[in-house]
């Protein structure tokens, strides 16, 4: 399965950080601009 940022930029670094447990995913990308610039972000995958 490959996992993609709903948002998804070139330059977000999506991926950059990932935790998992069971069939869940956290996954970071921590130059995200949508809450600022390099505000980062976090997106929960099941």
């Amino acid at each position: 399965m490959i996992l993609h940022a709903s948002d998804k930029q070139v330059s977000d670094n999506f991926g950059w950080s990932v935790a998992t447990d069971g069939d869940t995913a956290l996954v970071g990308a921590y130059l995200e601009d949508a809450g600022g610039t390099n505000a980062g972000a976090a997106y929960f995958f099941e």
